[in-house]
Order: structure tokens, then C-alpha cells, then sequence
């Protein structure tokens, strides 16, 4: 998909009438077991994002970006996609290391950010994400607006400060 999008881009970027990005959604009909196959524009954010990350850094650019109290779309996606975020930003800046180690390493507590904003961003992302606990995956999230919108500004503070050239290109 990636090498199409490339190959497209140019000629959608220079004459949008002339390609357009598509794709398949399956959707089943609400009153039957029906499976059916639409034909749609692939959303902007996919259409613009060359990989998971990078989609997953717009989405937390864009909660920043607009009126992150009152987004409650991307409110409860935010835990997961900073998770992501982080895990691969961390996986380049320190590999062969597990999550935790990363989070306590030098690099990290030398960030910038403080003990408690590390540690917001910590909890956030390991138990919204990850937890063990079954009642957090069947009830709404504890976290509060503010706590994740927080986190999200930690996140991307920690970014351009361990890797000012990768965060300016993220096109923050």
C-alpha cells in the first residue's frame, strides 16, 4: 500500500481530479448477520502517513493541537496510540531494553520532564494499555481529561528532547 500511495501521491498532489486514494471497508447491516463491502476515500491521516507511527504521532498532534478538553474522540484512544508512540520512539533511542528499564534508564529521567510527569506518563500508558486488571477493559477509563492531556504533552516533550531533529520532522 505504502509503495501505490507513493507512486500516486505525485500525480494526486500535482492534479487532485486525476487519482484518488481508496479503499475497502467491511461493514456488517445492523439488522442481519450481513457482510458488506463499501468503496471509500481512504481517511487524510492514512492517506498522509507512511506508517503506523507516524499516523499515531498525528493523532496525538492533533488532540494537542485543537481543543483537547472537549475531543472525546481521540480521548480514549490516547492511552493506546501514546503507548505505541513511545514504545517505538524508545525501541530506537534504547534497544534490547524492556519497557520499564527504558522509563527508569538515565536517557529518559535526564529528559527534562520531571519525576512526576514521568511518572504520570508511565502509569498512564502501562495501565490504560496494558493492564492486568479484566474490570479496566469492560468499564470507562479512570484517567482524568486533564491527567491524559498531560501525559500527551509529556510524551511529546520527552520526544523533542531526546531527539530535537525527529520531533521537528514530525511536523510538529
Amino acid at each position: 500500500m505504502n509503495e501505490v500511495k507513493k507512486w500516486l501521491r505525485k500525480r494526486y498532489d500535482k492534479t487532485p481530479k486525476e487519482a484518488e486514494f481508496l479503499f475497502l471497508e467491511t461493514v456488517h447491516e445492523a439488522d442481519s448477520d450481513r457482510r458488506m463491502t463499501r468503496i471509500r476515500k481512504l481517511p487524510k491521516l492514512l492517506r498522509g502517513s507512511d506508517s503506523e507511527y507516524l499516523y499515531l504521532v498525528s493523532i496525538i498532534q492533533a488532540y494537542l493541537a485543537f481543543n483537547p478538553r472537549h475531543d472525546f474522540e481521540l480521548l480514549y484512544l490516547l492511552p493506546n496510540a501514546m503507548r505505541k508512540v513511545l514504545e517505538l520512539f524508545l525501541e530506537f533511542k534504547l534497544p534490547k531494553m524492556n519497557f520499564s528499564d527504558k522509563m527508569s534508564d538515565d536517557v529518559v529521567t535526564k529528559s527534562g520532564l520531571s519525576t512526576a510527569e514521568l511518572s504520570a506518563l508511565t502509569r498512564l500508558v502501562q495501565l490504560e494499555s496494558h493492564s492486568d486488571d479484566l474490570s479496566r477493559l469492560v468499564e470507562w477509563s479512570t484517567p482524568t481529561i486533564e491527567e491524559i492531556e498531560r501525559s500527551a504533552m509529556a510524551l511529546m516533550s520527552l520526544i523533542k528532547t531526546l531527539d530535537p531533529v525527529h520531533y521537528n520532522r514530525l511536523g510538529t
